[in-house]
C-alpha cells in the first residue's frame, strides 16, 4: 500500500475517493486509463479533457486545481512546459478504482462519469 504524498497517509482509499469526487479529475483519469500506458512524451492535456474551458484559456481549471492535486499524490506526471500528462508513479494504486467505475458505468446515475 502506498503512503499518500499529501493528506491522511492512514487512509489512502479515502484520499483516492476524494480525488475521484471531482468529475473533471475522474474524466481525466478515466481517459488516461484508456490510453496504452505511460508514453514517455505523455499526452496533451487538451487531447485528454477536450476544450471544456473558455477557448481563450483552455485547461485553466486543470492547470490551477486538478493537475497539481493529482501530481501531488503521484497519480500523474505533469510536464507544465510541454503541456502533457502521463501516468505517475502511484498510478497502480488508483487503477482498480478506475476499473471499477468504468466496469459499472451503466449502473451509475447518468452523467456521473
Amino acid at each position: 500500500m502506498i503512503e499518500s504524498r499529501q493528506g491522511n497517509s492512514h487512509d489512502p482509499l479515502g484520499t483516492y475517493l476524494t480525488l475521484l469526487s471531482s468529475p473533471d479529475r475522474r474524466r481525466l483519469l478515466l481517459t488516461l486509463a484508456e490510453t496504452s500506458g505511460d508514453r514517455d512524451e505523455g499526452y496533451r492535456l487538451l487531447d485528454l479533457v477536450g476544450r471544456s474551458d473558455a477557448p481563450e484559456q483552455p485547461g485553466l481549471r486543470y492547470n490551477h486545481t486538478h493537475l497539481p492535486k493529482l501530481e501531488a499524490h503521484g497519480l500523474i506526471h505533469w510536464d507544465r512546459d510541454a503541456g502533457t500528462v502521463r501516468r505517475g508513479p502511484e498510478w497502480e494504486a488508483v487503477a482498480p478504482l478506475l476499473d471499477l467505475l468504468w466496469t459499472h458505468r451503466d449502473e451509475l446515475p447518468e452523467g456521473r462519469l
